[in-house]
């Protein structure tokens, strides 16, 4: 090696959503939206998602080729982003519902307590 030149990179290391983050998209978000009368006429929650993702992660590319030109839409996955960049998402997508569609979503600490709270029977 010796005489050659080098560049080191520094990145910030990527972090992987949680599975909390996942659940309360997921279960939450989707959840409230598909029992709204906005998103009644989607027939799943998957279609929800779908419509969200190419609102919030969608982008464009040019292509170019030797015999032609054009724009291609793509849409990222939501497997792609970061912690950060997914948690950005999630709030897009709850300031949206509520100032578009007038859908309250709760936030994850009321989600999670709602649906998974432990009851003990006596």
């Amino acid at each position: 090696l010796e005489g050659k030149n080098f560049v080191e990179i520094i990145e910030e290391a990527h972090k992987k959503p949680s599975v909390d983050q996942h659940k309360f998209y997921r279960g939450g978000i989707l959840g409230t939206c598909s029992q709204t009368e906005y998103f009644i006429h989607f027939p799943n929650n998957d279609k929800i998602h779908e419509f969200f993702a190419d609102m919030f992660l969608s982008y464009t590319e040019q292509v170019v080729t030797p015999d032609k030109s054009y724009i291609r839409h793509k849409v990222r996955s939501t497997a792609d982003l970061s912690k950060k960049e997914y948690s950005e998402f999630i709030e897009k997508v709850i300031v949206w519902c509520e100032t578009e569609a007038g859908i309250t979503v709760g936030n994850a600490e009321d989600y999670h307590s709602r649906y998974y709270k432990t009851i003990i029977k006596k």
